[in-house]
């Protein structure tokens, strides 16, 4: 009996196991992992751009933060008299961060009472800081002595931020 492979001479070279070889670079496995390194690599490209893109931060000027804060204060129900110490520690601290970012006199770790004297020995704009000397001067008591504030000081005192804030946004040329 004779088998096929004696017949055909380029089965023959391929019997014979020790005198046959094929290269590496020619072998699927090599096909299968470049196919895979392709495909990892474009997934990694469209990750990192992708991440580039959503990842970019809008930049926010200072007035447009602090209006974003009081936004915020006034949506979560802030204003309100049983909040009144935690909405006066936050808009206490929110002009400050403000008059900081806007105009770099740093009050951000100061009392209340000298902050306004800073404020003062910088000239800062008169009747901007009578408004914050108001605000400031009513946080006190609240703020220290656990006591209630009325809803109409609560109400002022929010509007004069957000009229300080928009006095002090820049105009267009």
């Amino acid at each position: 009996m004779v088998s096929y492979s004696q017949h055909d001479p380029a089965q023959q070279l391929y019997d014979i196991y020790d005198m046959s070889h094929t290269p590496w670079w020619q072998q699927s496995w090599l096909t299968y992992c470049a196919y895979i390194a392709i495909v990892l690599l474009l997934l990694g490209i469209l990750w990192y751009s992708a991440r580039a893109v959503i990842g970019r931060k809008r930049v926010l000027t200072p007035w447009q933060k602090a209006i974003d804060e009081l936004d915020r204060l006034e949506t979560e129900g802030f204003l309100s008299v049983v909040y009144s110490k935690e909405l006066y520690t936050a808009l206490t601290g929110l002009l400050k961060r403000y008059i900081y970012e806007r105009y770099g006199l740093d009050i951000i770790g100061k009392t209340d009472d000298e902050a306004i004297a800073f404020l003062e020995k910088n000239k800062f704009p008169s009747d901007l800081l009578e408004s914050i000397r108001a605000i400031f001067s009513g946080s006190v008591i609240i703020k220290f002595s656990n006591a209630c504030a009325i809803k109409a000081q609560i109400e002022s005192d929010f509007a004069a931020s957000r009229t300080i804030i928009d006095k002090t946004i820049p105009q267009k040329k």
